[in-house]
């Protein structure tokens, strides 16, 4: 997963050639993409909401601590650097590539990132049903495919990528720049 960090980050020509190349990645990967969205997706956000809470509550409570410290990161920062991890993690199982500096505290957006922790388990639900009712479309559509034999492209794998991208963007929201 490596191999595609810098891939949707860049605005030259070499950025559309990794572009490209992460497309081709997601397109290879559709039924793991599938397969996540299809269950482990739920389970992963649920810890993260989980571990959102957990993060508040210790952000809260060390922030007397923080008075006396020579390092004063700011609540936002030290809940971006908590939070940050758990973010990346879920788009590198949808196969996102990151951006260089994904790891920083300073490239998330505080708030908005304890809002999509907290509202994924519940987005994760309607994930989950639809990648389900997605599976016995591409399923079919592979059964019956088409007709006229004129289409040369895969329509369960143009849906799943789709679905991807929805919940990519949804998570990007608390990415700076995303």
């Amino acid at each position: 997963m490596s191999d595609n960090i810098h891939a949707s980050f860049s605005e030259d020509d070499a950025g559309d050639e990794s572009n490209t190349s992460s497309r081709r990645l997601q397109e290879d990967k559709a039924i793991n993409i599938l397969l996540f969205l299809s269950g482990p997706c739920i389970a992963l956000s649920s810890l993260n909401a989980v571990w959102t809470f957990i993060a508040l509550a210790f952000s809260l409570l060390s922030q007397p601590v923080r008075l006396c410290a020579r390092r004063r990161p700011t609540f936002g920062q030290q809940l971006s650097s908590l939070l940050g991890p758990p973010l990346n993690r879920q788009l590198r199982c949808i196969y996102t590539p990151l951006p260089p500096h994904a790891n920083e505290e300073m490239s998330y957006h505080a708030w908005t990132l304890v809002a999509v922790h907290i509202l994924s388990p519940v987005l994760s639900l309607g994930m989950m049903f639809l990648a389900w009712v997605l599976a016995v479309y591409w399923v079919s559509s592979v059964v019956v495919g088409d007709p006229a034999g004129m289409d040369r492209r895969d329509d369960g794998r143009e849906t799943v990528l789709w679905l991807r991208g929805w919940w990519e963007s949804f998570l990007k929201r608390s990415v700076k720049g995303g």
